[in-house]
């Protein structure tokens, strides 16, 4: 190939993914994020915020694929909107409203973390958490994002198929059925 064709073809992709809102490919992000994963035990409270967005199924979880290294990677780069310091402000605010959060099951923690989830993706704004709770969309999509770019996300928990089959509109799906890794039409970082 010449060289003109691949700058072009380079800058167009830069540009696309800058506009998009992800100026770092998640590849790269997983590739710093495996080498942090031996020196550094992680952070417990983003252990528990993964776990509790992909826990462990049929498939290994959030926490188990190495995503809490990937997050923090990923905020550091300004991923998602999310400011540096996202997780520690974002952990502040939440034992500043549930002091005893560390403490509860899971399920409670499900129940304690739900309002603020649905508020973060909800269309009326007076359902949004304020302050630093609104940090919660941006990590949480951090979390899903890590957890889909990885090898287990990517070929285990979704179906893989290297050269899909015909275009067909009427599928039957069920609970089972899972989504195909290479459909990322509706997905949109930043």
């Amino acid at each position: 190939m010449n060289n003109h064709f691949d700058h072009a073809r380079r800058n167009f992709i830069t540009g696309m993914l800058a506009a998009s809102g992800l100026t770092v490919l998640p590849a790269k992000v997983w590739a710093v994020a495996d080498k942090q994963a031996s020196a550094n035990p992680g952070n417990p409270f983003l252990n528990t915020l993964c776990d509790l967005v992909l826990p462990p199924t049929d498939t290994p979880g959030a926490v188990e694929v190495k995503v809490p290294e990937f997050v923090e990677v990923a905020v550091k780069h300004g991923l998602s909107g999310a400011p540096v310091d996202a997780i520690s402000r974002f952990e502040f605010a939440l034992l500043s409203e549930m002091p005893g959060f560390n403490t509860l099951s899971y399920q409670q923690q499900i129940e304690a973390l739900t309002p603020i989830d649905n508020g973060s993706f909800s269309r009326n704004p007076a359902e949004k958490p304020q302050g630093d709770l609104a940090l919660w969309k941006a990590i949480k999509a951090l979390i899903v994002t890590g957890y889909y770019t990885s090898q287990t996300g990517g070929s285990e928990e979704l179906r893989y198929v290297l050269i899909p089959g015909k275009f067909d509109a009427d599928v039957p799906a069920d609970a089972s059925t899972r989504a195909f890794s290479s459909d990322w039409t509706g997905v949109k970082f930043g």
